[in-house]
């Protein structure tokens, strides 16, 4: 994953970093590196590809899932959205799902945590094996 961060677009081109990225932004392990390398390089591949993959690039943020994370790609991408393809409807997405995210952990909480409570003992930590 890292190494993609380190490769120009003549090297990794527009579709295949989009590609790679969406694949990362897809897991949560994977997510913040995501994150960060399509921040890097979008200035580099945006405008490529035979469809330009702006807007695509910034919906990779869609998974992300906390109001820090919604701070974070709203200040990364807002600015930069008149020059995006796509960018101001990919922008606006990613920020609904994060928002629905945030809202549903909050909403299942207190609910995760009296089963963990009832089932395990505790509300917290990890599950025992």
């Amino acid at each position: 994953m890292r190494r993609a961060g380190q490769l120009t677009p003549k090297q990794l081109p527009a579709q295949e970093f989009a590609m790679l990225m969406s694949n990362a932004g897809a897991y949560p392990s994977t997510r913040a590196v995501a994150f960060e390398l399509v921040q890097e390089k979008l200035d580099a591949y945006k405008g490529q590809g035979m469809t330009p993959v702006d807007g695509w690039l910034i919906g990779t943020s869609a998974g992300l899932c906390s109001p820090e994370d919604r701070a974070r790609v709203e200040a990364a991408y807002r600015p930069k959205l008149a020059s995006l393809a796509g960018g101001a409807q990919a922008l606006a997405e990613s920020l609904e799902s994060i928002d629905q995210c945030v809202a549903l952990t909050a909403a299942q909480k207190s609910k995760t945590e009296a089963w963990l409570a009832r089932t395990w003992g505790r509300a917290s930590g990890p599950v025992p094996r």
